[in-house]
């Protein structure tokens, strides 16, 4: 009898921990922002503070863009366990890890073959100055900073005049400085974007986006 209550109560055990899913693995997104601070941090940072006689020679390897990528690579593929391709052209740069799911990008860029531009009422741009792209559980999340021909004040004026209701829900709007902000979904899309001034009297519009599945 003692026998057989063990078999039943054991047989529940096994039931119950069968019946208990095991939820998956989130995917991180750490390599992306890890590919972001190393790049800044050998292109950007670095040369700026490297004027001591001991910081010569790297800072002469840093100032070839070659070198200073492939020291970069080195540093995101030891941080991370991934590799991760950095490519340098013109003094624009672009690192995208090997999967193709997170990519960055500074300088002269190209917008991403896939960005929504429906879905943001995207002005055409003058110039692609900045690029993040990153794919986590499936949802796709797009970064673009862009500057275009148009005004300050009419960029601010034509967001105003579509990122409402009814095409868009959830839509927000405020102020700090010389920017406005708008945000809204589309689709079951969030969308922001983001109008700057230039500091400059006669300097270019730059127009921000970042749209994420929902």
């Amino acid at each position: 009898m003692a026998e057989e209550k063990q078999t039943v109560e054991e047989t529940k055990t096994t039931v119950a921990s069968e019946a208990v899913a095991v939820p998956p693995k989130k995917k991180s997104n750490k390599t992306l922002w890890i590919v972001l601070g190393i790049v800044l941090v050998v292109f950007v940072i670095l040369p700026a503070i490297l004027f001591t006689v001991g910081g010569i020679f790297l800072k002469n390897k840093l100032d070839d863009p070659e070198s200073g990528a492939r020291l970069a690579e080195s540093l995101v593929e030891k941080a991370t366990g991934e590799n991760v391709d950095i490519n340098t052209k013109d003094g624009s740069f672009t690192a995208k890890s090997k999967d193709g799911d997170s990519s960055i990008g500074f300088g002269d860029q190209k917008l991403p073959e896939d960005f929504p531009k429906d879905l943001v009422s995207y002005i055409p741009e003058k110039k692609v100055t900045f690029v993040i792209t990153s794919k986590n559980e499936n949802k796709q999340t797009w970064s673009v900073t862009t500057t275009v021909d148009k005004s300050y004040n009419d960029a601010v004026k034509y967001f105003e005049g579509v990122i409402l209701a009814p095409d868009y829900t959830e839509t927000s709007t405020f102020g700090f400085g010389n920017s406005q902000t708008f945000y809204g979904k589309k689709s079951g899309t969030s969308v922001s974007v983001t109008v700057t001034k230039s500091a400059e009297e006669n300097g270019d519009t730059s127009v921000s986006y970042i749209v994420t599945e929902g």
